[in-house]
């Protein structure tokens, strides 16, 4: 059985810091709750969350709707701006690319869907397969399963797919994908059913997944890992990674402060922007 993990490296490398300010004051950390950062996070999930049912607000080919002035600390430095681009990855799945730019000292962040595909086109199709596996009597657990094994058995991992692959538009319509698209299917159909969900970027294993709000704690669920490619082509669905404890999975790392945002600033992300529902 051959083991992989999606490529993330390609996403990561677009940010496009077009104007840098440099501010002598020290940056925030994800983990601090006063963190400005996490106040930014919050407006982009909970818009992201309202407007799921009409899409159209999410799309930023038609305009600006998606940018956003952001704190100087924010534009500090390269390790910053990639640090915050991991958290807008984490409450919205639809954004390929960010960038920061200063025009006449006003700093703003332009949010931007590379797919080719519409976002109202993919959540269409994520609420048709809710409607078809999820029903009123099925407990959190069994409605996420249902979502776990409907996007696993719709995909099959590619990873010369093309840059759809990255976009939850690659499970969708494509039906082939890698490691962000599928964590950002994830994302969307949990969203649907109103379960508090994060996508996890982690830089250390070139990879993405995703934590879940459940019984009182946010467990892991990778739902790449459990569509393993075979050496014979054949399909599998497991469960191996289905809401299993942060530090339960030997496969997963987090990354350190150094390199990316740890599982501590993920849970932070995940209390911050879902307050209102935990």
């Amino acid at each position: 059985m051959k083991k992989y993990s999606g490529n993330i490296t390609k996403k990561l490398s677009s940010i496009l810091i077009v104007s840098m300010f440099f501010a002598s004051s020290t940056a925030l950390s994800f983990a601090d709750v006063r963190d400005t950062k996490l106040e930014h996070l919050r407006t982009l999930s909970t818009e992201f969350r309202t407007n799921i049912n009409n899409t159209s607000e999410l799309d930023t080919n038609a305009g600006s709707k998606w940018q956003m002035k952001v704190d100087a600390d924010l534009v500090k430095d390269g390790k910053e701006a990639r640090k915050f681009l991991q958290g807008v990855y984490s409450v919205v799945p639809f954004f390929n690319s960010m960038t920061i730019k200063s025009l006449s000292g006003n700093y703003t962040m332009n949010l931007e869907n590379l797919s080719a595909y519409e976002s109202n086109t993919v959540v269409d199709v994520a609420k048709q397969w809710i409607s078809e596996i999820i029903t009123a009597d099925m407990t959190e657990v069994q409605k996420l399963r249902a979502i776990h094994d409907k996007i696993i058995n719709e995909t099959v991992y590619d990873a010369s797919s093309g840059d759809e692959a990255h976009s939850p538009a690659g499970v969708a319509l494509d039906k082939r994908a890698v490691c962000d698209g599928y964590s950002r299917m994830f994302t969307i159909m949990a969203t649907l059913i109103e379960i508090p969900v994060v996508q996890v970027t982690s830089n250390a294993m070139n990879h993405a997944f995703n934590l879940v709000y459940i019984k009182g704690e946010w467990l892991m669920v990778d739902a790449t890992y459990d569509d393993p490619i075979t050496s014979n082509g054949k399909q599998v669905l497991k469960h191996d990674y289905f809401l299993i404890g942060p530090a339960d999975s030997k496969k997963h790392k987090f990354d350190s402060s150094e390199n990316g945002l740890t599982l501590e600033d993920y849970i932070k992300i995940g209390n911050y922007i879902y307050q209102d529902v935990i």
